[in-house]
């Protein structure tokens, strides 16, 4: 008897062991991915800086693109904050103060308003931090966009210069350049100006640096809490992160010449972000009660609203000058960002309008070559398929068995039920395909030969436009010609007519193609956000070639590059649509039996593209070098194996 209980307290004592080793690692995970996103947000700022590297740097950080990427990120940390961060503190503080004797009603109140006391106090240190910054650095408020505006006029002084064929010698911008806002003109600095304008960068560092801390305990914060709560508040804070990297490089760059210490100085104000989540686990420990759990998380609420509201709001529409609407726009579509499931069916449509962009210039022309398009198919073909038969097939199969299995059935038979149903289903969806292909070819039968046609058209017109330029032909403008001949000529109607009738034509049968695409990213992101998101991953690649397949043929046809772009998103729309066609499906669930059928039917229609479509026109696309598609097939499913595997540690 001795010995029974003697053996029971040991098993009891490894048991609770095995259990506190489950919950350290558990713990040292959410803590690592807490840790990432606080330096890939603080790495923006170091992003930001490299504008100082290249002038097509400084073009593309225009004041535009910076006011949408502010308000974008605006939209993102107001959503996360308000939605999540502020319910979850409510929740905390109500269960914490809750005693056994105090109603529901009477708990949730004092929740809400001790939560909002917290959010309060946040706003009151981002309040109080700006005091301490001002003190620091008075011109701060101003640097991103001055430094930014004079970093782009300095490129293009510097740029006129190079150009002039008469004998003026060059100013040399990397050291002796500074511009004078207030003249337009540009002058040699003396000691004391160098000094000043190298004064000004570090002190915005530090004074980033102060206002950084506080955003790396918010980002913390919510990764602990949930790791997608962490990831949202990185991508919006990363994305603000960016002109403030500006603001420090690029006095420094002025003032220096040395392009590397703005560098040097954007990594010590970006370090300010990790050591806030150092700060944020040498608080939080092992763990908190509720009451703790709740003050943070309205803290954190608070300083996100206040950074928003208080400065990435202004910093926006002071960007955006009169196009104040680009900023509202932005915000919205940084909230519609965090609506997981129908932003991934956005994204991935909207990869066939990011194809459809290369007509915009032969710069992208040149980079989406048939090897590069190749790469991507391959890779999209990879991780479509590995996502496709180890993650939707298995789930079809167990959820399958769960329905069908009954009490005087044993689990072998209900588990070869299971293989069995979700066979039949995962063939319906191979079948399905093969359905809308015949539709396709009807409506397109000249689908399958668009895209590399297409592709090889715009690069001979291009390269054939600028040589034509540098000789000195008279050419024909290349919006109004066809790229099938060598000698360019412009086409009559009935040759117009043909050629936009293609590209419509092959929008339309892209749209239908992407609609069970569209059902397949919105069912994969409500079983799991991490298979949601490689799904529309692995669609976005292999929709950019069909972008191209619509925009070509009716910008040679009509002239018109916003024509082919209207109808790449005409296409990319029924990825969307077909998000709303599952939701409707869906509605508030469904039993496991249904819901093993729809998994088996989306693995079908995976696997049936991938099989099918992409594999043969990445082969076509590589043009013999098919050593290419191999090796990015299997880059695409060691991504999928790296990204479930993190995904697994993080819990999302």
């Amino acid at each position: 008897m001795l010995y029974a209980e003697l053996l029971v307290s040991i098993i009891n004592l490894s048991a609770s062991q095995h259990s506190l080793l489950s919950t350290m690692v558990q713990t040292g995970h959410a803590v690592a991915v807490a840790f990432a996103l606080n330096i890939a947000a603080g790495a923006a700022t170091i992003l930001g800086g490299m504008v100082v590297f290249n002038k097509r740097l400084v073009y593309l950080a225009n004041p535009l693109s910076l006011a949408v990427a502010l308000s974008i990120s605006t939209g993102v940390m107001l959503f996360i904050s308000l939605a999540e961060i502020f319910g979850e503190s409510v929740d905390s503080l109500s269960q914490g103060i809750k005693t056994d004797d105090m109603s529901e009603d009477t708990a949730v109140g004092h929740g809400w308003l001790a939560a909002a006391c917290c959010t309060a106090i946040g706003i009151g240190l981002i309040y109080l931090i700006d005091v301490v910054v001002k003190m620091i650095s008075p011109e701060h408020d101003h640097t991103e966009i001055d430094n930014l505006e004079n970093l782009q006029e300095s490129m293009a002084f510097h740029d006129s210069k190079e150009n002039q064929t008469i004998g003026t010698p060059v100013v040399e911008l990397e050291s002796q350049l500074s511009p004078n806002t207030n003249t337009g003109m540009y002058f040699k600095m003396d000691d004391t100006a160098k000094k000043n304008l190298q004064r000004m960068g570090l002190l915005s560092a530090l004074a980033i640096g102060i206002h950084n801390v506080p955003e790396g305990i918010a980002t913390y914060a919510g990764s602990i809490q949930n790791s997608s709560v962490g990831f949202s508040l990185a991508f919006g804070i990363g994305l603000h992160n960016i002109p403030e990297g500006i603001a420090v490089a690029a006095p420094i760059y002025f003032a220096t010449g040395s392009r590397w210490r703005g560098i040097m100085w954007c990594v010590i104000s970006a370090v300010a972000e990790p050591l806030g989540g150092v700060i944020a686990w040498l608080a939080i420990g092992d763990g908190m009660d509720h009451v703790s759990e709740g003050i943070l998380f309205g803290l954190v609420c608070g300083i996100m609203v206040c950074i928003c509201v208080k400065e990435l709001l202004p910093t926006a529409f002071r960007f955006a000058g009169d196009k104040a609407h680009l900023v509202a726009m932005g915000i919205f579509f940084g909230m519609f960002i965090m609506i997981t499931t129908f932003a991934l069916n956005i994204a991935a449509g909207f990869a066939t309008v990011l194809g459809g962009m290369v007509i915009f210039h032969k710069s992208l022309v040149h980079l989406a070559n048939p090897v590069s398009l190749a790469v991507a198919l391959s890779i999209s073909a990879g991780v479509m398929l590995f996502i496709s038969l180890v993650e939707i097939y298995g789930e079809s199969v167990h959820l399958l068995t769960e329905g069908l299995k009954t009490e005087d059935m044993s689990e072998e038979t209900a588990t070869g039920h299971g293989w069995l149903g979700a066979t039949a289903c995962f063939a319906v969806g191979i079948f399905l395909i093969y359905g809308i292909d015949i539709i396709v070819h009807k409506i397109s039968p000249e689908h399958e030969m668009t895209e590399i046609d297409n592709l090889e058209g715009i690069r001979e017109s291009m390269e054939q436009f600028d040589h034509s330029k540098n000789n000195d032909i008279p050419s024909l403008d290349l919006e109004t010609q066809t790229p099938n001949a060598t000698p360019y000529v412009k086409m009559d109607p009935q040759a117009k007519q043909a050629l936009q009738r293609m590209g419509v034509l092959s929008a339309l049968a892209i749209g239908i193609h992407n609609l069970p695409e569209g059902i397949a990213t919105y069912v994969g992101a409500i079983q799991n956000s991490s298979v949601g998101f490689s799904l529309a991953v692995g669609i976005g690649l292999h929709n950019i070639p069909e972008g191209i397949a619509v925009a070509a043929p009716i910008y040679f046809a009509t002239g018109s590059r916003w024509r082919g772009i209207m109808w790449c998103a005409i296409s990319a729309g029924a990825e969307p649509l077909g998000g709303v066609i599952a939701w409707l499906a869906i509605g508030d669930g469904m039993d496991p039996v249904s819901e093993g059928i729809l998994f088996g039917i989306v693995c079908g229609i995976m696997v049936c593209i991938c099989v099918k479509e992409l594999i043969p026109t990445a082969y076509k696309f590589a043009k013999g070098k098919t050593h290419i598609v191999a090796f990015g097939m299997f880059t695409g499913m060691f991504i999928m194996v790296s990204s479930l595997t993190l995904f697994g540690y993080a819990g999302v």
